[in-house]
């Protein structure tokens, strides 16, 4: 059964999406913004938290962490901190997909990687990661331009 984390959820839209592909999925959505909260759906388990500041969770749990359009020129050094310690929180062989609109956002994404201290990591290429089989699919990604797919092991 996949775990999905979806840091800084707002609605959690693409949980339908997760849904929809792995139907016995455990979904968690992290948010500051209550309000976002209450709209997300009754499936997924809602955590009101600061992404600066992430939960402690005792062993890696996450086979897919979703991070779907930071907000990276208002909150870059936030989102860089989060992208750069999230691995702590991905199992091994899982994935960390981060989305942006732009190209200037995935110009400044694509500086920045998860720290490799506890795991290894490797930037997944855009030929592997939307195959059917693998986790980052269209309907997750959305309308997103531009996607990362990152790989613990």
């Amino acid at each position: 059964m996949p775990h999905v984390l979806d840091l800084g959820c707002g609605d959690a839209a693409c949980a339908y999406a997760i849904k929809q592909r792995w139907p016995n999925a455990h979904i968690m959505g992290i948010d500051l913004d209550p309000m976002a909260l209450h709209l997300i759906p009754p499936f997924v388990q809602a955590l009101q938290a600061d992404i600066r500041a992430l939960p402690i969770i005792e062993q890696p749990a996450f086979n897919l962490i979703i991070v779907r359009h930071p907000d990276v020129f208002r909150r870059p050094e936030t989102w860089k901190k989060v992208i750069n310690g999230v691995g702590r929180l991905s199992q091994i062989n899982g994935y960390l997909l981060v989305t942006c609109y732009s190209l200037p956002e995935a110009k400044l994404i694509g500086t920045w990687q998860p720290n490799q201290s506890e795991k290894n990591i490797k930037l997944v290429p855009k030929s592997v990661y939307l195959q059917p089989n693998i986790i980052a699919l269209p309907d997750i990604i959305g309308h997103d331009r531009f996607a990362f797919v990152w790989q613990f092991f």
